[in-house]
């Protein structure tokens, strides 16, 4: 039943944010926005994410990035937007851009089902931070370098965490069972005039 979101987790759509095409949205591009506190309504913060976002782990990590051509080119793809900019457009952009970091980050939803005294570490909830997890996983699991972690799709590998820690039995992904559960649980609600529990829950 997620066949679609995966889909679109592996092969995310080409996003364009102040003219500038943005990369598929990676475990490192999460890392480095997260480190900043940017205001997407601000020009200057949207064109620092869209900078983040428009190069890989290693492109953004070079020590010489801003020197010489690279620089110039950034400047002036984006100087008629520094320039000329209506505050109206640059929300839009900023909506653009949020979206894209959205579908970027996207996951299995787990079933609320609840599994006492387990989890997907033993008998204690881990302290790192998820991304760095993520990011061990990558290496250890999935074979990749340090580096292609970085630069590896942000919601791909969500899904393929969970889809791990599922087969390991840590945690359980939302399936069709849980579905018709929550129909009939809603059908029932309805008959006794309660809320859905969709409707309780929110």
């Amino acid at each position: 039943m997620h066949e679609a979101a995966l889909a679109r987790a592996a092969q995310p759509a080409t996003v364009v944010v102040l003219g500038t095409r943005l990369r598929p949205y990676s475990l490192g591009h999460e890392l480095l926005l997260n480190a900043r506190d940017l205001d997407l309504s601000c020009f200057e913060d949207l064109e620092t994410a869209v900078l983040i976002c428009c190069h890989s782990w290693q492109e953004y990590s070079a020590p010489d990035f801003w020197a010489g051509l690279k620089a110039r080119l950034w400047k002036w793809r984006t100087s008629h937007w520094r320039l000329s900019t209506a505050r109206q457009q640059v929300r839009s952009e900023g909506k653009k851009f949020i979206a894209y970091r959205q579908e970027g980050s996207s996951e299995f939803p787990l079933s609320d089902l609840i599994m006492p005294g387990r989890n997907c570490t033993g008998s204690r909830w881990p302290g790192a931070p998820f991304i760095l997890r993520l990011h061990r996983f990558l290496m250890e699991r999935v074979g990749k370098t340090e580096e292609q972690s970085w630069d590896y799709l942000f919601g791909l590998a969500k899904m393929h965490w969970a889809a791990f820690y599922e087969a390991e039995g840590s945690l359980n992904i939302y399936n069709s069972h849980d579905a018709e559960f929550d129909r009939y649980y809603d059908e029932q609600e309805a008959l006794a005039g309660r809320p859905s529990k969709e409707g309780a829950n929110g």
